[in-house]
């Protein structure tokens, strides 16, 4: 009896009557009915900034004590705790950021832990699937905004003094996500076409009179946000390397920092989509296992830390966004996939940094952007491929260039600088140089 009575003393007690019921768990934007008390049903549409979901919870009896709330979708998770013991109807809602196109599970677990007294917790949980409604055709961009850019790149050097210096840097150009203005060139720039992707670039004689030179310029920007249509996406079909446009097919070749045909890249591919993909999977499922494979496999480091190429990011398990996204598009390419890397400039809660995202090619698609850092932030758990054809803020970036690399017809010596999208060549003897690149964007 003494057993019983202190085993019993450790359980929670138990509210005579106390019962708890998940009527309803339906898609939301937060909106609530006229009575003030429940919320407003909504369809989600691919790009939203955030993804709700609410629930009619009904409460019959007095709750022994407070118990959790918690609410899913996806692999997101966020939980609150009800202090209110009292019954009633009860309705909540939630809200997640969710950079997908779906099916995305959503769900509500009420008292967990079993705190409540609940006398039947099988009715205290509900789930549902929804697919956010997508555009009409395959890729839109949508959402324009305008920035006024103003780019500043600084060359200082020590040891020795070159006796000339050149600055080359790319020309960021019109696109289907970008409209762009110079409105201040260099008097000096003189525009030059880089190999091997056709990429214009500006060929700036700098002074060297003193211990450093300064390149500015600006633009005046529109960027345009990217969602697409995952039915018309995944339908896709797989294009033979004949069939292919040259640039498309130019996006095959192995390059410097993504060395297609390196054994660890066919390794990791191999582990990632089936022997028979090409008859499982659509290229663009394919290239979605990859990109999964990838947020999920490496760890975010920038900076001195950083392995900034495909094969050093596999070694170490470790990458910025150059490597996470070089992997990616060795990846792809491996597979037959046209993949090219996009760099820019990113502007993130008024803070202006450099990025490298990606685009693959498919056929009777076009270039699908991929943001897979971006991903792995996300620290995803799941088969959810964040930022995989949905970019909500790509009207916050400005791009420079669309590759990895680019070769010049220079007679000088030209050293590549970790961005990718400056170089620079001297006469003389070579000098220790630093680059400092800086860019504002400013909205109106």
């Amino acid at each position: 009896m003494t057993f019983i009575l202190a085993l019993t003393a450790l359980l929670p007690h138990r509210a005579s009557g106390c019962e708890i019921t998940v009527k309803s768990l339906y898609t939301s934007a937060g909106k609530l009915n006229a009575d003030q008390t429940s919320y407003l049903g909504a369809d989600q549409t691919v790009g939203e900034d955030r993804y709700g979901i609410a629930a009619i919870v009904e409460v019959k009896g007095n709750a022994s004590q407070p118990y959790k709330i918690r609410f899913e979708m996806a692999d997101r998770v966020s939980e609150t705790t009800c202090e209110d013991l009292t019954p009633g109807t009860y309705s909540y809602f939630k809200s997640f950021p969710m950079p997908t196109d779906g099916p995305i599970r959503a769900r509500i677990v009420v008292d967990s832990e079993h705190r409540s007294g609940d006398e039947s917790p099988e009715d205290n949980r509900r789930e549902i699937t929804f697919v956010p409604k997508p555009p009409a055709e395959a890729i839109q961009y949508y959402d324009a905004k305008h920035h006024a850019a103003h780019q500043s790149v600084r060359v200082t050097w020590s040891n020795a003094r070159p006796t000339d210096l050149d600055l080359y840097i790319p020309v960021p150009t019109d696109g289907l996500s970008q409209r762009v203005v110079p409105t201040a060139i260099h008097e000096s720039a003189k525009l030059e076409i880089a190999e091997p992707h056709a990429q214009p670039v500006f060929h700036i004689k700098l002074p060297v009179t003193e211990d450093s030179a300064i390149f500015e310029r600006t633009f005046n920007v529109e960027a345009r946000s990217v969602r697409s249509n995952r039915t018309l996406v995944d339908a896709a079909p797989w294009a033979d390397a004949a069939a292919l446009s040259d640039e498309a097919r130019a996006y095959l070749a192995s390059e410097n920092t993504i060395p297609v045909d390196h054994d660890s890249i066919a390794k990791f591919v191999t582990a990632v989509v089936p022997r028979d993909f090409r008859s499982k999977l659509s290229p663009a499922q394919a290239a979605r296992k990859i990109f999964i494979a990838v947020a999920k496999t490496l760890s975010y480091v920038k900076g001195e830390e950083s392995c900034p190429n495909a094969i050093a990011a596999l070694e170490s398990g470790r990458a910025n966004c150059q490597g996470m996204s070089e992997l990616f598009v060795a990846s792809c390419r491996k597979i037959g996939i046209p993949a090219r890397t996009v760099s820019g400039w990113w502007k993130q809660q008024g803070v202006v940094g450099m990025h490298t995202w990606t685009e693959i090619y498919l056929e009777n698609v076009g270039w699908l952007p991929e943001d897979v850092t971006s991903c792995n932030s996300m620290k995803p758990t799941g088969d959810t491929a964040y930022y995989f054809g949905l970019i909500p803020d790509l009207n916050q970036r400005l791009i420079m260039t669309k590759s990895s690399t680019f070769k010049l017809n220079s007679t000088s010596t030209v050293r590549e600088l970790p961005a990718h999208w400056l170089q620079i060549a001297w006469t003389g003897v070579a000098p220790k140089v630093t680059v400092l690149d800086t860019c504002r964007l400013v909205s109106p």
